[in-house]
């Protein structure tokens, strides 16, 4: 839906100023450097993944070490979050165009309260700046949904396309899961308000 003049919050590390325009829509977000990040390696192993088991570990009846349990499972948490949000990228283009892409977007929350739950998140912690919520004055087109349809698992990409239909179709004020509501906006965002808790 269009907004002209709607006051919502997000959480941030970026060195924000009162009277600040930031335009989302056209540049990749944080969450898409992730997503397209092709370099999973286990840390500071001479090989990648992929050797590691079928050439080491398998092959020689080698134990893993916890170092290298813990690099596995994040090197396959990481392969399913990417999965997840190429797969609802792809039914974004084919079906939703006029939804704001996951890649591009500004995720935002309509309270502050619910904006500071994010402070705690992976973007947040142990940055250098510090860590608060600006209010944004929007204008452009905002989605309203659930990341309820968007989880994560042992999908195909086909599958994730499917589930991606019931995300991007959005949800009313009637939705009864309100801890999973995000909203995802494009356009011109103005910084009416900073709060750092």
């Amino acid at each position: 839906m269009k907004v002209k003049d709607l006051i919502m919050y997000q959480a941030t590390t970026r060195d924000y100023k009162i009277g600040d325009i930031i335009e989302f829509g056209k540049d990749r977000n944080y969450q898409a450097h992730r997503v397209y990040a092709t370099n999973y390696r286990m840390e500071n192993a001479e090989h990648g993944m992929a050797e590691m088991f079928l050439e080491d570990k398998i092959k020689n009846k080698k134990k893993l070490k916890i170092d290298e349990m813990k690099s596995i499972c994040s090197i396959l948490w990481n392969y399913g979050f990417s999965m997840r949000e190429l797969g609802m990228e792809i039914c974004r283009q084919l079906y939703h165009k006029d939804k704001p892409s996951r890649l591009t977007a500004m995720f935002l929350c309509e309270k502050p309260e619910e904006a500071k739950g994010y402070l705690t998140t992976a973007q947040c912690k142990g940055k250098t700046t510090d860590p608060k919520v600006v209010g944004v004055k929007l204008n452009g087109k905002l989605l309203k949904t659930s990341n309820s349809f968007n989880m994560r698992g042992g999908k195909s990409i086909d599958e994730f396309i499917e589930q991606a239909h019931d995300y991007w179709n959005g949800v009313g004020d009637d939705f009864e899961d309100k801890k999973s509501i995000e909203y995802l906006f494009e356009g011109k965002a103005e910084v009416v308000e900073i709060i750092r808790y």
